[in-house]
């Protein structure tokens, strides 16, 4: 949000929390002051002070409701719908790895980062199913999940390392509906896992990974 507008919007608040309170003191004294005369009237002076509280507080009311509208309220970054419902994911490759590029970007990082177990690679097509453009593929929300039930989560700075060194990957401004994209995810892996499944954090996607899976390679 503006800076500028957000505090024209913070002093608006409170001219018309001032006001408000001024109208409620002068109409509680006001009326108060009527009940002890005799003729428990109220004078002209007296309409005249309500009525240009009343106009204070009008006035006020209608730009809060002007600044309100005119804030443009950013849309969400990510579709809020099943995952399958969004994306068709297609697995086109597999590679297992001992290590890759740290793609953090972080100077006090090594420039490589080794797998606890064993890296795999999953190269994918992804199609934005939606009828919208949208700006990113959400691979983070990507899980392995093993014969247990175990789920395993991307490892971001090895994905990055992997996708900056690949000639494979889509790098689009937008991924526009219907039209196929190249991407990939990393995942740090026990060695000799079978039976894997791709899946999604909402558990909507379901790619089974075919078995064997490749073999360990040296990067």
């Amino acid at each position: 949000m503006n800076v500028a507008l957000a505090g024209r919007r913070r002093r608006t608040a409170r001219s018309f929390n001032r006001a408000l309170i001024g109208f409620a003191a002068a109409a509680v004294v006001l009326l108060g002051g009527c009940g002890t005369t005799s003729d428990r009237g109220m004078r002209n002076e007296d309409w005249a002070t309500i009525g240009a509280y009343q106009h204070q507080v009008s006035d006020l009311t209608t730009e809060v409701a002007s600044l309100m509208t005119a804030v443009p309220t950013n849309p969400p970054s990510t579709p809020t719908v099943p995952y399958a419902q969004g994306w068709l994911v297609e697995v086109t490759k597999l590679q297992a790895l001992a290590a890759l590029p740290n793609g953090s970007g972080k100077a006090d990082e090594p420039p490589t980062v080794e797998a606890a177990g064993v890296f795999l690679a999953v190269d994918l097509t992804v199609i934005n199913q939606l009828t919208v453009p949208v700006a990113q593929f959400p691979w983070w929300q990507l899980r392995i999940q093993d014969l247990n039930g175990r789920l395993f989560t991307p490892v971001r700075s090895a994905t990055a390392g992997y996708l900056d060194q690949s000639n494979d990957v889509t790098r689009p401004e937008q991924y526009q509906p219907s039209l196929k994209y190249r991407h990939a995810v990393v995942f740090d892996l026990p060695p000799d896992e079978q039976g894997l499944m791709l899946t999604s954090a909402d558990g909507t996607l379901q790619v089974p990974l075919a078995d064997p899976l490749p073999r360990l390679e040296q990067s």
